[in-house]
């Protein structure tokens, strides 16, 4: 039995709070990237501000067993990279085609279920992962056709977000393997993990230190990890915890719609007629995944 509507009323609003403030998140990532503090250094300085920020909370609550290390890593290390990878794609990439295609990420763990937990495909999941795919053909070839721009960055910013969207469906399937993880330990091993990933970019890439960042950039970067990225994600971990998983998906779903309104009142991107239709056909294999959650729970 689910919560009743007066006592879901506030986790269902701080999911949607959440997911709107993910919506906004390349807003800040592009401002500290225009002023120096690239990308990958970025997000270096706010997960690891972040990791350092949750360590004494961790510390308090005790060592971990080896079960418990091998759950941390099974679902913290595939979630840092995938959000080192956002982190890349929503700066340099189209910010509602990033996230239309990191929106695929429900396909992919519906597949790895299948693969990993033996779990069944629905025909209605099928039609999902058709309507997905078809979204994300629709969204890519409005680049082709159109842009005059395909460059290397642009690329790449396309496979960063829907690797991402693959490593973070990983990570998903891994949490439904190791249960009775903690929330909190799961947080600080991803954040950690994505500042390595974050350097290990850093070093392959060989970008060069951003030393006119130290002081009034870094500050910002602290901000940004302190009053943005972890009590937004507290928000969506709390409200998750207390809702059903088929409304929880819904509600994220106004992630894409704050991206979208808010990329197309702050940049140049284009937003017509093949972007709305990719939109649609995603929003809709996201709403099919999540339906049948919503069922179960009214059952």
């Amino acid at each position: 039995m689910g919560l009743t509507p007066q006592k879901s009323l506030l986790p269902m609003l701080a999911v949607s709070l959440s997911a709107v403030l993910w919506g906004l998140w390349w807003i800040p990532l592009r401002w500290l990237d225009d002023r120096g503090l690239r990308g990958d250094w970025a997000s270096f300085a706010i997960f690891g501000l972040a990791s350092l920020a949750l360590l004494p909370l961790v510390v308090r609550r005790g060592r971990w067993s080896a079960d418990q290390i091998k759950a941390l890593l099974a679902i913290g290390v595939p979630l840092g990279i995938a959000l080192v990878m956002w982190n890349h794609a929503v700066i340099h990439g189209n910010v509602i085609r990033v996230v239309l295609l990191f929106y695929l990420s429900p396909i992919w763990a519906t597949l790895m279920a299948r693969v990993m937990l033996a779990a069944p495909i629905r025909p209605t999941r099928w039609l999902a992962i058709i309507l997905g795919f078809a979204g994300a053909a629709v969204i890519l070839e409005v680049d082709i056709l159109t842009s005059d721009r395909v460059s290397a960055e642009y690329s790449s910013a396309d496979v960063m977000a829907l690797l991402s969207g693959v490593c973070f469906a990983f990570a998903a399937t891994k949490t439904r393997v190791h249960t009775g993880v903690r929330e909190l330990d799961k947080t600080f091993v991803s954040v950690l993990a994505a500042a390595g990933v974050a350097l290990l970019f850093i070093v392959a890439t060989k970008t060069p230190p951003p030393f006119q960042a130290v002081g009034g950039l870094l500050a910002v970067a602290s901000g940004v990890a302190l009053f943005f990225l972890l009590p937004t994600t507290a928000l969506l971990l709390w409200g998750a915890g207390l809702l059903d998983p088929g409304r929880v998906a819904i509600l994220l779903l106004l992630e894409v719609l704050t991206a979208a309104i808010s990329s197309a009142l702050l940049t140049s991107e284009p937003l017509g007629l093949r972007q709305l239709l990719g939109c649609a056909l995603i929003l809709a294999a996201g709403l099919m995944e999540s339906a049948p959650g919503l069922r179960r729970q009214k059952a």
